[in-house]
């Protein structure tokens, strides 16, 4: 998951959404060839849409000397049937450590469509062609070891707000040239105060997430750049500052009254997103392409 953050965090054609599981404790070591993997799958988020999963294993060869061979054969448990169905062979002949990539999306895609019951039930077996003990999946620790690569689920998402910042831009070049014409109405306003500079713009704020308690939670970044807006609002506005029409009568009137009428405030008004790697409330390892409005991109009067 690492790799993939670091890898898709500036790459658009990344999935938006990518939750990592490990499999359940099964009680079948004993059987060193068969391995059946249980996945409890997350519930599906309204707002996301599950496409996609890969199922990554890692093959160990314990010998430096020959090639290992071996069938890797995969069967997914179907619950209308009762029983596994075989889904995917693949063969094996290397003599380094490989992780091995299942494409798992069209019965993921189909348990996830029909299933009331979250889980699915994978076997993992090997075949032989030859006779041999150097070679094993890495599925359950060994005992003793506390360093293990376990199996991997990877389950893909695309967000249904993928394009929200794209939206917010087009509205507002829409709104451009109205709030540039109720500006200059309101220029027109004799108002008898000497003309003050606006200060509000954006400056740095860089949150460590350390200092937050949120590293227990957040794995990468540590931090970010996530700016700030500082200064105040005073008619008339600058440009830049975009200000909104209730943003515009609150400076008038304060201008006009400032016992009486607060003055306008200087705030985030387009936020970026950044990418993010988590441990969610259920625990599980996600990775997010946009997590949302973290980032000051624009300040402006409101």
């Amino acid at each position: 998951m690492l790799e993939l953050y670091r890898n898709s965090k500036d790459n658009i054609s990344s999935p938006d959404v990518v939750r990592s599981l490990i499999p359940k404790e099964t009680d079948n070591n004993e059987i060193p060839d068969k391995h059946i993997l249980e996945f409890d799958l997350p519930s599906q988020d309204p707002d996301e849409t599950f496409f996609g999963a890969d199922l990554k294993i890692l093959t160990i060869v314990n010998t430096n000397f020959t090639y290992v061979r071996r069938n890797l054969i995969l069967s997914i448990y179907n619950d209308t049937m009762g029983d596994f169905l075989h889904y995917q062979e693949v063969d094996i002949n290397h003599c380094n450590n490989t992780w091995i990539n299942f494409d798992l999306t069209k019965p993921l895609v189909e348990i996830v469509d029909r299933s009331k019951v979250f889980r699915v039930l994978i076997k993992v077996s090997t075949y032989v062609p030859h006779v041999g003990k150097h070679f094993r999946l890495s599925i359950q620790p060994l005992k003793g070891k506390l360093d293990h690569e376990y199996p991997v689920l990877m389950l893909y998402y695309t967000s249904r707000d993928k394009y929200g910042k794209n939206t917010i831009r087009t509205k507002r070049s829409m709104d451009y040239d109205y709030e540039e014409e109720t500006n200059n109405v309101w220029e027109d306003v004799k108002v008898k105060r000497t003309k003050r500079r606006n200060s509000c713009r954006r400056r740095p704020l860089y949150i460590n997430f350390a200092d937050l308690d949120y590293h227990l939670w957040i794995i990468q970044p540590s931090g970010y750049e996530a700016y700030q807006c500082q200064g105040r609002c005073f008619y008339p506005f600058s440009d830049h500052l975009n200000p909104t029409k209730h943003a515009i009568f609150q400076a008038l009137l304060h201008s006009l009254s400032p016992t009486k009428v607060a003055r306008s405030c200087c705030v985030p008004t387009l936020l970026d997103p950044i990418s993010i790697l988590y441990v969610d409330n259920n625990g599980v390892l996600t990775y997010r392409l946009a997590y949302k409005d973290m980032v000051v991109k624009e300040c402006g009067c409101r």
